[in-house]
């Protein structure tokens, strides 16, 4: 970028003495006027607006150095946050195992209380065929009664 910068000063140079040419033989053309411009008018009006151009390029870089500075510190924020955030979703989420696991032990444990207890088969010596044995006089309904029962249920 150097190069670049000193190819840039001597078209500067080149242009400045080409333009002093110019208006020296412009100058000799028109003789002597009387609103005439001197050329270190001139030369001092580029001069200016070169110092301008510098001032303003100095002051886009100082804000361009500006807005990485806050562009790293809001990086540098927005990834503490994601970390904050993904730690909390992780002690929820810890939290959350640690509710199913007690729940699925509550479960487990008051299981047995709750289970119904199997039918046993009580072999009194009289039924040889191993069948339950019950007469409708054993019944508290009668076989009508039951049947209008189960229906009207």
């Amino acid at each position: 970028m150097g190069d670049m910068e000193q190819d840039n000063e001597n078209n500067k140079e080149t242009m400045i003495e080409q333009l002093a040419q110019a208006f020296v033989e412009l100058e000799a053309r028109n003789g002597a006027s009387e609103d005439k411009v001197q050329w270190v008018e001139i030369k001092q009006h580029f001069f200016d607006l070169e110092m301008l151009l510098n001032k303003k390029n100095e002051e886009l870089q100082a804000k361009e150095r500006e807005y990485e500075e806050k562009q790293l510190e809001t990086n540098t924020l927005l990834s503490q946050r994601k970390a904050a955030v993904t730690s909390k979703e992780q002690d929820l989420l810890d939290r959350l195992q640690e509710l199913k696991d007690a729940a699925v032990a509550s479960i487990v444990q008051a299981r047995p209380n709750h289970e119904t207890t199997p039918l046993e088969f009580v072999y009194d010596g009289e039924n040889k065929d191993d069948k339950v044995n019950s007469s409708p006089e054993d019944s508290p309904y009668k076989s009508g009664e039951k049947s209008e029962g189960v229906a009207t249920e």
